[in-house]
């Protein structure tokens, strides 16, 4: 899918940046012209930002705009095309767990395997990509809640985000409720499931009303998202609410959408974006797709894509795939499989994202634009740092 192309939206070309001290971006030391000699990468001014695009004599430059209000690692960023100090168009981009990039002028946003394209040179005052990406009459609920104990300071936060159309099934609404309630219990269980993810969503769909006041069949996801927050709350006072020494910082984030439709409406695929941080260097997140039965909820896995032969040619190709991105990335030869280990060897029963297949493990698939997507999360093919990784193999 992508998104539309963005308006013009510009202010006087002859105002000046507030800031006068600021070094004309000409004057600044220039690296080295990346590999595909797009463009010249200035070095970092201090209230400049860093460097996105350069077209004819405009440097586009972006900031990280920070909500304390928000989870971590969610931002909004500032886009500033400058000719040397003068600013002359911004743009905020309310990017979330979106990922910035550009070529060339173009301005590209992926959001999971999907893009947003945008012309860099006609942006409009504010964009919100994951609207552009999304059909026409998908609606955004939403529940947050943030606190801090004990005038510590540290605040706790919890959010959902859920882009959904008016009509929502049942069993959409069962599932949520699992996976919040199974995110919950394993934040405040040493990140262990009390249950796996499969049992609880099979627990909530037997009875809507497994959770004490709340009514799974009648609510909204608006309403799903608050009962959980609002549990996060508890059992977080419950554990720290007491303690006069160090108390730790927790966040929790939630985000879905709808990802695809099979033409006949029958299959339905949702992308999924979790986080928490419970302390350490860095938070763990987690992206992927379901795709479900859209009458009665079944998540699909690998038997109801694939045969025996099919997915071993399959897996074939997406291991070559894998150590091939390696090889272009840095020069590194690799010898990754697609699988991610034994059956027992890891937690699968306990993540509704993985698929056990003839003993091992592997990425439970789903169906996406172009293909079947097969995403890997940090650590499991690579460093933290190379981040969530999908391949698409094409139908």
């Amino acid at each position: 899918m992508i998104g539309v192309f963005a308006s013009c939206g510009s202010k006087n070309a002859n105002q000046r940046h507030n800031d006068t001290h600021l070094i004309p971006l000409s004057q600044l030391e220039i690296g080295e012209d990346n590999e595909d000699n797009e463009q010249q990468e200035y070095e970092p001014g201090e209230d400049y930002g860093d460097t996105l695009a350069v077209v004819g004599n405009k440097v586009y430059m972006y900031k990280s705009l920070y909500d304390e209000n928000e989870v971590d690692i969610l931002s909004n960023v500032k886009i500033t095309s400058y000719n040397d100090s003068v600013a002359l168009d911004s743009c905020i981009v309310k990017l979330g767990t979106g990922d910035l990039t550009a070529n060339a002028k173009t301005l590209k946003v992926a959001i999971g395997v999907d893009t947003v394209r945008y012309d860099i040179t006609k942006l409009p005052k504010t964009l919100n990509p994951m609207l552009d990406l999304l059909p026409k009459g998908i609606k955004n609920y939403s529940a947050s809640n943030n606190f801090s104990l004990n005038g510590s300071g540290m605040t706790t936060k919890f959010k959902f985000n859920a882009y959904l159309p008016d009509s929502i099934p049942e069993w959409l609404n069962g599932y949520i409720a699992a996976v919040l309630n199974a995110d919950v219990d394993m934040i405040f269980n040493d990140f262990e499931s009390k249950r796996s993810y499969i049992e609880e969503y099979k627990r909530v769909k037997s009875n809507p009303k497994v959770y004490k006041g709340l009514d799974i069949a009648a609510a909204s996801p608006k309403e799903i998202g608050k009962y959980f927050a609002k549990r996060f709350e508890r059992l977080y006072r419950q554990e720290y609410g007491k303690d006069d020494g160090w108390i730790p910082t927790y966040e929790y984030m939630l985000e879905m959408s709808p990802e695809w439709r099979s033409e006949d409406g029958k299959l339905i695929t949702y992308r999924f974006y979790a986080y928490h941080y419970g302390g350490g260097v860095h938070g763990m997140m987690y992206e992927y797709y379901l795709t479900f039965d859209a009458a009665t909820g079944r998540i699909l896995g690998i038997e109801d894509l694939y045969d025996d032969t099919e997915f071993k040619k399959v897996m074939g190709r997406l291991e070559k795939k894998i150590n091939q991105r390696y090889l272009a990335d840095d020069g590194r030869e690799t010898n990754y499989t697609a699988d991610l280990g034994k059956e027992g060897e890891m937690d699968a029963s306990e993540r509704i994202r993985y698929d056990n297949y003839k003993g091992n493990v592997y990425p439970r698939p789903a169906l996406v634009n172009g293909g079947v997507v097969f995403s890997y999360q940090p650590y499991e093919k690579g460093s933290f740092a190379e981040g969530i990784l999908h391949y698409v193999m094409p139908y």
